[in-house]
C-alpha cells in the first residue's frame, strides 16, 4: 500500500521516490515523447479508447482464462462458459480490427498495439497449441529456450561492439564447434525415442522450427540494439562497463 494505494500492481517507484500505479497511466508516462504516442489529439484519444477497452473488455476475460488453465491447472470445460466466450468475443473484435488495418491506431504502432501485444499473442498462440500435446509444447519450448541460448551466446562475443559481423564469431574457432555439439544433443532429445520416452518429448513438424529460428534471431536482434543504445551513450557505457568489471 505505500508504492500503490490500490493495493495492485504495476506500480513503479522512481529514483526520486514519487510512485506510480495503475498499468495504462505507467506506459503513457514511460512513452510521453516517443514515437508510440500520437501527436493527433483525437489519434491519442482512439488510442486511449484501445487502452481502456483492453482493461475493461479484453484482460479480464482473456487473462483470467489463461491464469486459470495455466496456473490453477483448470481444464477448459470447468472454465466459466461466460469469461470463455467474452474472451473469444474480444479476440474476434480484435482480429475484424487489424484485417481492416495494420495497426490498431492510425498509421503507426502506438501503446494501444503494445498494451494489447503481450496478452493476445500469449492467449492466441496458447489457445491454437491447445490441440497439442503437454509434450510437444514442452518440447518445443525447452528448444526455443536453447535457441536463444545460442544467439545470446553469439550477442556475449563482444559486451558492447556490435556482433553483427561475422569475423566478429570467427577469431574463437571453439565456438561453432560448441554450437554444433549443442544442436546435434538437442535433435537428439528431440528425435531419439529413448529420449523422448525419459523426458516425455515428442517430435517437432519440420514447419515449427523456422519460427524457432526466426524468435532467436528477433532475440539476437534486440539485444544488439541494446548494445547500440549503450554505445551512444557515455553515461550507459560507463554504468555498464563499471557493472561488468566489479568497480
Amino acid at each position: 500500500l505505500k508504492l500503490n494505494p490500490f493495493g495492485q500492481v504495476p506500480a513503479v517507484d522512481f529514483e526520486d521516490g514519487r510512485t506510480l500505479a495503475q498499468s495504462n497511466a505507467i506506459i503513457r508516462y514511460l512513452a510521453r515523447d516517443s514515437d508510440l504516442m500520437p501527436k493527433d489529439a483525437f489519434t491519442a484519444a482512439q488510442m486511449d479508447a484501445w487502452l481502456f477497452w483492453e482493461q475493461y473488455s479484453h484482460e479480464p476475460y482473456v487473462a483470467v482464462c489463461r491464469y486459470q488453465m495455466v496456473y490453477l491447472g483448470k481444464a477448459q470445460s470447468e472454465l466459466d462458459p461466460n469469461l470463455v466466450q467474452r474472451g473469444h468475443a474480444a479476440l474476434d473484435q480484435l482480429e475484424r480490427r487489424l484485417a481492416e488495418t495494420r495497426y490498431l491506431v492510425g498509421d503507426g504502432c502506438s501503446l494501444a498495439d503494445v498494451a494489447l501485444l503481450a496478452y493476445t499473442l500469449v492467449a492466441f498462440f496458447w489457445m491454437k497449441s491447445l490441440g497439442a500435446s503437454d509434450a510437444l509444447a514442452r518440447t518445443v519450448a525447452v528448444n526455443a529456450i536453447t535457441i536463444g541460448q545460442v544467439f545470446y551466446l553469439l550477442n556475449s562475443r563482444y559486451l558492447l561492439d556490435s556482433s553483427f559481423s561475422l569475423s566478429a564469431h570467427l577469431g574463437n574457432s571453439y565456438l561453432p564447434l560448441g554450437i554444433g555439439a549443442v544442436v546435434i544433443l538437442q535433435l537428439l532429445f528431440t528425435y531419439a525415442p529413448p529420449l523422448q520416452a525419459m523426458f516425455g518429448n515428442e517430435a517437432i513438424p519440420l514447419r515449427v522450427w523456422p519460427w524457432l529460428l526466426a524468435g532467436g534471431l528477433l532475440f539476437f536482434v534486440v539485444v544488439e540494439a541494446e548494445k547500440f543504445v549503450i554505445r551512444r551513450s557515455d553515461a550507459l557505457r560507463k554504468v555498464v562497463t563499471a557493472v561488468e568489471t566489479g568497480t
